[in-house]
């Protein structure tokens, strides 16, 4: 028998096109196919370990996981 895992992860950068930090909402611009991809701050994952003050700013450089 062959292993068929359920969900493919692609790991994908891009820049962040737009953000509206009162929605808590943004979109970042895929680096491969400059198609935009709807995020929300509940599912960012932040490299500061210290808590600090993690604003979202347009054209930042990120690294996201897409998962198919």
């Amino acid at each position: 028998s062959l292993f068929r895992p359920s969900s493919l992860l692609l790991i994908q950068f891009g820049a962040v096109r737009k953000w509206d930090d009162g929605s808590s909402f943004g979109f970042i611009r895929d680096d491969g196919s400059n198609s935009s991809i709807f995020v929300h701050r509940s599912n960012c994952v932040w490299q500061n370990p210290d808590g600090g003050n993690q604003s979202i700013l347009v054209g930042t450089r990120v690294g996201y996981d897409l998962t198919l």
